[in-house]
């Protein structure tokens, strides 16, 4: 009768581990300051605004900083998501001249976020090795590509403060102080509400509190605990409630950006035909495809002094946590199997609620940024069931894999963290360039930037309501209009004459007194009724200031500026401020160091890793798009004019070079054969392979150090419109004739 008393409250009340000596807190706490000082010690807080947040600053300088998102407000299309730029502005607000605080807010948010997910792991299974290993996990696990960009800081505070409403919302039901459990309840919805109201995929993580007290007490002893709490229950159930509430109210007032997802299908057909990627994508992706892509990226970027960084980095947090265990051996409790197999089952289940949202938006699909971020807890849940059960059954292999998981999750973090850290570093580079050259005067001209460079404008390289926020920020009030045309090929984009939509670009066609902006002629379609073409836009020359940025980037400094530039090294006022804050940092050298690179040879992807592309340096190409499989995913891009060039840097050796490439489609026989590719402007003989692969050989002397141009010429079918999709091409030294 003794015994049965002794297991009964075991199984209501478990002995967690939390030595004295290292507290939880403490020892979730180490390794995730330790894995984010590895990936943030190379650059500092270096990192920079990169696509709709140069908008946020342009819209802060003019507006202010908004802390609630309304229905009257700027921005009220993100109304249903009222707290999303509260991250921003409050950063904004504590230094509104550096990215320092944007960086320190990421860097709580994940930190908040391992440290909650570590307390549930804890509360779950009540060991605090696999509780800290949770942490580590939640923060390294690869599947999504966008954690540690400053971009989504409002979704990784919002999903650390799901996980940590989930803690206090656990806590409050199995604390025995009343005023604890009644101060925790009260504070969990509030951080629930908070979290919704930056990011509403957040809402089907309300479940996670019930889950984690399954796992720890089982199905009946949970019911029972439930019962015996239930303004506990009926508090977190109603943020829930509130927040539905209030986007049934709000949502008939506008026009959201969550109803453009569905605009053009209804809701049912699109989780229709979404649902299958759920497994095939969702699931398949948290738990194995991003590990995938993990030892692959580690394997390919690192160089030889990275992978140094990588061992060492990997061996102290290894080490700590081999030492957490030998502090947690001490404790003779039986392996609790049910737990960590229903741990593993609610993790599952709560990976699938983390992703499902995203079904209802196909667009997202097809991305690995902000998509995964919800569904990484349920991931990491079954990683740390699978190896706390190997771990139990073979404990030399648990803690092999587990050492290896770390490795390849450092790896592959740190190196998204420096794929940002370029795209960021080519902005400031084009920034700088620009703020030095132009006062801020428009004297209500049109600012026209003529760009060789081919850069300009796209998704990943200041599009130009990013454009006119970046430099509105810069100067302190508004910079607008811009437009941006491309040199030599005179090349315009515009929202219209998007390529998406109508796979052609604009023109810009100068006269002797203007400069004519030409909208595309849209191609027709049995689907949808031809739209009228816009007027065109022309710019008198007496009415416009002109920048011209070469194919390096750089511009060529005016005199007249001179002065302009020695305020900007030596005034206090706003731009100045912001300049040297923000557009003069450079790169360290030791960040440099860490990657394989070889400027003697070329290869261009268009992005080699899974929604990483690479912005495009050309004209007449479409955005990258990704042909997503299993696991491998590549880019392409379709080739919307006759002539597509795409520039290049190359340190070219005294030896023969081979010219390689593939097309993904080539629309039919006549395309094929009308193709025509030159490198600075020498013709090559192409000779054509099966699906769609070419090579050449390319002519001594053609290369040259610096920027390069590879153009490829063919017809365009007026039909269609969909000439070419081009995957890739390369510029590679030919050993066959270098032997």
């Amino acid at each position: 009768m003794l015994r049965i008393r002794i297991v009964m409250k075991e199984s209501s009340s478990p002995n967690y581990t939390n030595d004295k000596k290292m507290p939880l807190f403490f020892a979730a706490l180490i390794p995730l300051l330790i894995i984010l000082l590895a990936i943030w010690l190379p650059y500092g807080f270096s990192a920079t605004a990169l696509i709709e947040e140069w908008g946020l600053l342009g819209l802060f300088t003019t507006y202010g900083p908004i802390f609630f998102e309304h229905i009257n407000g700027p921005l009220a299309t993100h109304a249903l998501r009222p707290l999303m730029v509260f991250p921003f502005s409050l950063a904004y607000t504590l230094d509104p001249n550096s990215f320092d605080y944007w960086n320190v807010l990421t860097i709580l948010s994940l930190c908040l976020r391992g440290i909650a997910a570590s307390y549930l792991i804890w509360i779950a299974t009540g060991s605090r090795l696999w509780a800290v290993l949770m942490g580590i996990i939640v923060l390294l696990l690869p599947a999504d590509t966008m954690q540690l960009a400053l971009r989504p800081l409002q979704i990784n505070l919002a999903l650390s403060l799901i996980l940590l409403g989930s803690a206090c919302c656990v806590v409050a039901y199995q604390s025995n102080r009343l005023i604890v459990s009644y101060i925790l309840a009260f504070m969990a919805p509030v951080l629930f509400l908070s979290s919704a109201g930056m990011y509403e995929a957040a809402c089907p993580l309300i479940l996670l509190p019930f889950m984690v007290l399954y796992v720890s007490k089982g199905w009946h002893n949970t019911l029972k605990l439930l019962k015996s709490r239930i303004p506990v229950t009926l508090l977190w159930i109603a943020a829930l409630a509130i927040y539905i509430i209030y986007v049934l109210i709000v949502s008939p007032q506008i026009h959201s950006y969550q109803g453009t997802l569905l605009a053009e299908s209804s809701l049912a057909h699109t989780l229709f035909s979404s649902f299958p990627k759920l497994f095939s994508v969702g699931i398949l992706r948290s738990l194995i495809g991003g590990w995938f892509d993990g030892l692959r990226i580690t394997l390919k970027e690192y160089s030889f002094i990275g992978y140094i960084y990588l061992f060492a980095i990997t061996a102290i947090i290894s080490g700590f946590l081999l030492f957490i265990m030998k502090m947690d051996s001490k404790t003779s409790e039986k392996f609790p199997v049910r737990k960590y197999r229903r741990l593993g089952l609610i993790g599952i289940l709560l990976l699938i609620l983390g992703y499902a949202p995203f079904l209802i938006a196909p667009s997202h699909l097809v991305i690995s940024q902000r998509t995964f971020l919800f569904a990484t807890p349920g991931a990491a849940m079954v990683w740390i069931a699978f190896l706390a059960i190997l771990s139990h059954k073979k404990k030399w292999a648990g803690t092999s894999l587990t050492i290896f998981l770390i490795f390849i999750g450092l790896g592959a973090e740190l190196f998204q963290f420096e794929h940002y850290m370029r795209l960021s570093n080519t902005e400031r580079y084009l920034l700088k360039n620009i703020v030095e050259n132009f006062d801020g005067n428009l004297k209500n001209k049109t600012l026209v930037i003529f760009d060789k460079s081919n850069q300009l404008d796209r998704v990943w390289m200041l599009l130009k309501p990013d454009m006119s926020g970046a430099l509105t920020y810069f100067y302190g009030h508004s910079i607008d209009p811009i437009e941006i045309c491309y040199l030599p090929t005179k090349e315009w984009r515009s929202e219209w004459n998007s390529p998406i939509q109508f796979n052609q670009m604009g023109s810009c066609i100068e006269t002797k007194n203007s400069w004519t902006f030409r909208f595309s002629t849209p191609t027709r379609t049995a689907q949808k009724p031809t739209p009228k073409k816009p007027r065109d836009v022309i710019i008198a020359k007496n009415r416009m200031i002109a920048i011209t940025i070469n194919q390096d980037g750089s511009i060529t400094p005016t005199a007249s500026l001179e002065e302009h530039r020695k305020q900007l090294r030596d005034s206090n006022n706003l731009t100045a401020i912001r300049y040297r804050s923000i557009l003069t940092s450079q790169p360290s050298h030791f960040s440099q160091l860490l990657w394989a690179t070889d400027k003697s040879q070329y290869k261009w992807h268009f992005g080699d890793w899974w929604s990483m592309e690479l912005p495009i340096k050309g004209s007449g190409w479409n955005e990258a798009v990704w042909t997503v499989s299993y696991f491998n995913h590549y880019a392409w891009s379709l080739k919307a004019n006759d002539k597509g060039t795409l520039l290049f840097d190359l340190v070219p050796l005294q030896k023969p070079y081979i010219l390689k490439g593939k097309f993904k489609t080539i629309h039919n026989q006549n395309i094929s054969d009308s193709m025509q590719i030159k490198i600075n402007e020498h013709p090559l003989t192409l000779q054509w392979d099966k699906q769609g692969e070419f090579k050449a050989s390319i002519p001594p002397h053609i290369l040259v150090s610096g920027v390069n141009t590879i153009e490829f010429d063919s017809h365009v079918d007026p039909n269609s419109g969909l000439p070419i999709l081009l995957r890739q091409f390369e510029i590679l030294i030919d050993k066959q004739k270098t032997r």
